[in-house]
């Protein structure tokens, strides 16, 4: 059952496999501070916005403890299981599935790494046409009168930017066919990252809220009555803004210092938290518990929302680029691996069909699943804690305790000494993620069922709907 990723004496070079030559510069590995941006800005900028309205649910005294205990436990297994890759010579996170838990491993590993892209395509459309239809309404002078101008009845209706969005995408998806540069420009939306959350923390404290009135906080749970589904949204926001395990074993394999992926997931928890908590805190003690998810939608005066807006349409814009990426790599692995990947007229048909699935995929799911909501959830529940938690603790837990003893072998022995004292970790990952997984569906079957409204005015009301 499974074995070493690879037998050479050294761990593969960098850009060698298809999966992680879409993050490998073209001038050699990348340095620990391109893998940590790249780490730490995947799905941050999207996550940002979402945690005032997580405090506001949980308290902005309880809400920070319970994400640094939870975000702590899957950043403690995501460093055993990437460091684990890296002495394996693994250079995917399906290959690593595969070496625990042979082909079944693989599949499970490589399929909600795959599930996880697939998903968070329509979430990151969703978010991208609400901030740039916001972006349109600051700019008509919309606000508190959609009707007064056909340009404002234009931008208040969400499937147009949502239209919009997807014929900007597909030439961007064609372009995209390999991302070489992802460090550098990952560095770049660190930086953009801090200026949203700069803008934010400042326009709260100096502005009233649009589209709802400001009202007192609560440290420990809600100062508003909620239900179940609410907290368990919450809780659910946590699994989405922190789970590097989908990029941080091919992040490893295309560093100069592989070993130092440990590190690139510490700075980056760091970071992450450092714009999550101060942002999540001082939003809420501002404008109390009544705050908007996300809480771009009540920044809609002049330049700060503009500019709030306008980073958030793109980097999370350049987020559905980069994994629609990978997708449409995987998908011209399986049909056409000899293809040459070219851009030239022969190629055009081919490109086209490689990269509509993923392009009608997002689309689809935007115009059927419509809330912003159900689609996290969907994201959430079925990849995120398969992934994160009790996916690869599930493995190795399996291949620790419940395989046939055989003689020793690299891969025994790697197991053994990097996670012998760290059963609880293993332990308490599998328990909690079956738990998230049943808990965060339920949610989402009761957001889809009960809280969305499919009736009236639905293209433009409820598709993209927050």
């Amino acid at each position: 059952m499974g074995g070493l990723c690879s037998t050479a004496a050294s761990p593969p070079p960098t850009g060698k496999s298809e999966a992680t030559e879409l993050l490998h510069p073209p001038r050699g590995g990348m340095s620990l501070l391109s893998a940590t941006a790249v780490l730490a800005t995947f799905s941050t900028t999207s996550s940002n916005v979402m945690y005032p309205w997580t405090y506001a649910q949980l308290g902005i005294g309880l809400g920070p403890l319970l994400g640094l205990a939870l975000q702590g436990m899957m950043l403690g297994l995501s460093i055993l299981v990437s460091t684990l890759a890296v002495e394996l010579r693994c250079a995917t996170f399906g290959e690593l599935g595969e070496s625990l838990g042979g082909v079944w491993g693989g599949r499970l590993l490589r399929g909600t790494q795959t599930l996880n892209n697939a998903l968070f395509l329509p979430v990151a459309l969703i978010l991208s046409a609400e901030a740039l239809r916001q972006v349109g309404l600051t700019a008509y002078g919309c606000h508190g009168a959609a009707g007064e101008s056909a340009a404002c009845e234009w931008w208040a209706c969400h499937v147009n930017t949502v239209l919009l969005l997807v014929g900007l995408a597909w030439p961007v998806l064609l372009l995209a066919r390999d991302v070489a540069h992802l460090g550098a420009v990952s560095l770049a939306s660190v930086v953009l990252i801090v200026v949203q959350g700069f803008i934010l923390v400042v326009y709260a404290s100096s502005v009233a809220p649009h589209g709802f009135i400001a009202e007192p906080y609560a440290w420990f749970g809600s100062s508003r009555r909620i239900g179940w589904a609410d907290v368990i949204s919450a809780l659910g926001t946590y699994l989405y803004s922190f789970c590097p395990m989908f990029l941080s074993v091919e992040v490893a394999a295309g560093m100069q210092q592989p070993k130092k992926i440990g590190k690139a997931l510490v700075y980056s928890f760091i970071f992450n938290q450092f714009m999550y908590i101060p942002v999540g805190i001082i939003v809420v003690a501002f404008w109390g518990g009544a705050v908007t998810d996300p809480i771009n939608l009540a920044v809609s005066q002049g330049a700060s929302s503009v500019i709030c807006n306008l980073i958030l349409l793109f980097c999370t814009f350049l987020d559905y680029a980069i994994v629609g990426a990978l997708l449409n790599r995987e998908l011209q692995m399986s049909l056409f691996p000899a293809f040459d990947r070219t851009c030239s007229s022969k190629n055009v048909p081919a490109w086209l069909m490689l990269t509509a699935p993923s392009l009608l995929f997002s689309l689809v799911m935007a115009l059927f699943v419509p809330k912003l909501d159900s689609l996290k959830g969907l994201l959430t529940s079925f990849c995120v804690p398969s992934a994160m938690l009790f996916g690869p603790a599930g493995l190795l837990l399996y291949r620790l305790y419940f395989t046939p003893a055989s003689p020793p072998s690299a891969v025994s022995e790697a197991i053994t000494s990097l996670h012998k004292d760290n059963k609880f970790i293993l332990l308490g990952g599998f328990v909690l993620g079956m738990g998230f997984l049943i808990a965060i569906f339920a949610q989402t079957l009761h957001n889809i069922i009960f809280d969305t409204n499919y009736g009236g005015a639905y293209f433009c009301e409820q598709v993209a709907g927050i």
